[in-house]
């Protein structure tokens, strides 16, 4: 059937070379011939056609009709106006109905009589959406809106909200400003063309997340470069140093339950851009203030739920490295000393430290890093996120942060957290967006604006009964600000 389909035309050319022949006897050397539908869309076709000749011919009109039934009785004219020479023309029109099949042929005029091509069919396409990204989007922002066959006259809907179209490209992708919230939260998402209303096949969502400003640190001090962990609904954090440049050698403890802060007893050494993992690992950095000269600190502990328990001390100087759980132990990765990409594994079983694959890059904890799965994620400062595997030490992008970075400004300092399947991230400093991301439908939502100052640096965040709390110190603040959000609430 498909080499049928190759043979025909150069069988109807023959044919109409033979009719040019028998046409030269009686004075008539000219045949028209409708060629093919070169492009087609929902409301946009491209055809050709070819004017055959033994010599130049003077034509006062060619083109093509386009028509819904067979006869023409109501069709369509596209005139190309005058030609001379005979060979292939091309004809465009845009105002076709969407999934409607239609006759076209070509044309010509030579000395007031009209002459025309063979009949072909075509069939436009009806308009669809493929997606729409970002899937959630604050108003007053835009969307992008990908499909196929969206006509030029396309109106956008978020539930029966009308939003304004800004642009319309290519019949594939339409760029909209995102109405007011009719009182919803998710909505479905429409477009009209020509007539035909097409829905997407996921909900629009509008931002939600509700934040809460709690109660007030019991120390006036704005921490930076400490560490954080919890362990059930216990939140602790401390060490570092305050941003006045003062040493930081308490850690303290919070409790939803109580809503109050209190410090614990550690007996350490202070521990300034020290490693530690979100259960209550942490070790190294240095072991004294912020001036020169800086002794890095190899003391290694466990907050078991009672004590602080020392554990062996790493074999390598870690500061402002990474830390991460995985198969039963603590990975601790690159940081500012010796080699970037180092790993070693700590095993609490056998209280050993076990030298590891090296990472395929540099890495320390400037750059935001969580682990969900035994895995390791890291988004870098071109908001790539790479999932690494300690397993196979093999690392890969999977996805695009879609969060504002104003380089040397927005990109550091941000944090991340995962609450089941979710993982929210952002709070860079200088910026105060909030991003989600489904690692189940790997799509990214945008959360409600941060309320809190800014710029400010995070200096701890944890999870308990559905909500996330947030430690932040002010860069031009008197003292830290703590904050819980409902990321579900709207």
């Amino acid at each position: 059937m498909n080499n049928l389909k190759k043979i025909y035309p150069l069988i109807l050319l023959v044919s109409l070379l033979f009719s040019i022949s028998c046409q030269e006897e009686n004075g008539l050397d000219l045949a028209i011939l409708t060629e093919e539908t070169i492009n087609l869309t929902g409301e946009r076709a491209i055809v050709s056609g070819r004017i055959l000749a033994t010599s130049n011919v003077a034509l006062e009109d060619h083109g093509f009709y386009f028509s819904l039934d067979e006869n023409f009785s109501s069709p369509i004219r596209i005139s190309l106006g005058e030609i001379v020479k005979p060979g292939r023309f091309v004809g465009e029109i845009n105002s076709l109905e969407l999934g409607k099949k239609y006759f076209f042929k070509a044309y010509g005029t030579n000395n007031g009589t009209e002459i025309s091509g063979n009949t072909l069919t075509l069939e436009t396409l009806n308009p669809l959406i493929e997606k729409f990204e970002p899937m959630t989007q604050s108003v007053g922002a835009t969307i992008t809106i990908s499909g196929r066959n969206i006509g030029t006259d396309a109106q956008v809907f978020f539930g029966d909200t009308q939003a304004k179209v800004i642009k319309i490209e290519f019949g594939f992708r339409i760029t909209v400003e995102v109405p007011p919230s009719s009182g919803f939260q998710s909505v479905p998402l429409k477009v009209i063309t020509r007539g035909v209303e097409i829905f997407a096949q996921d909900n629009f969502n509008f931002p939600s997340g509700v934040y809460t400003r709690l109660g007030s640190f019991p120390e006036p001090i704005r921490m930076a470069e400490n560490i954080y962990f919890q362990q059930g609904n216990r939140f602790f954090a401390g060490l570092g140093f305050e941003i006045i440049r003062q040493p930081v050698r308490e850690i303290w403890e919070y409790s939803p339950d109580t809503e109050v802060w209190k410090k614990t007893l550690f007996e350490g050494n202070i521990h300034r851009s020290a490693f530690f993992s979100k259960s209550g690992y942490f070790g190294g950095g240095f072991q004294d203030a912020v001036n020169p000269p800086q002794t890095p600190n190899h003391d290694f502990w466990f907050f078991d739920g009672t004590q602080y328990r020392a554990l062996p001390s790493p074999p390598n100087s870690y500061v402002n490295a990474i830390s991460f759980e995985a198969n039963g132990g603590l990975f601790v990765a690159g940081g500012d000393l010796g080699i970037g990409s180092t790993v070693y594994f700590y095993n609490p079983q056998l209280r050993i430290w076990i030298l590891r694959p090296n990472m395929p890059f540099n890495v320390n904890n400037g750059l935001l890093n969580f682990e969900y799965n035994n895995k390791l994620y890291i988004l870098d400062k071109e908001k790539n996120l790479w999932e690494y595997d300690p397993n196979t030490a093999l690392a890969k992008v999977i996805t695009e942060y879609p969060g504002i970075f104003i380089e040397g400004s927005t990109d550091f300092g941000g944090t991340g957290i995962v609450v089941g399947d979710k993982v929210y991230i952002g709070l860079y400093n200088n910026n105060n967006e909030l991003w989600e991301y489904d690692f189940t439908r790997e799509i990214w939502s945008k959360k409600n604006v941060f309320p809190g100052v800014v710029p400010a640096i995070n200096v701890g965040i944890f999870h308990d009964q559905g909500l996330i709390y947030i430690l932040r110190s002010p860069l031009f603040g008197p003292i830290m600000e703590f904050w819980s959000l409902d990321p579900d609430k709207f």
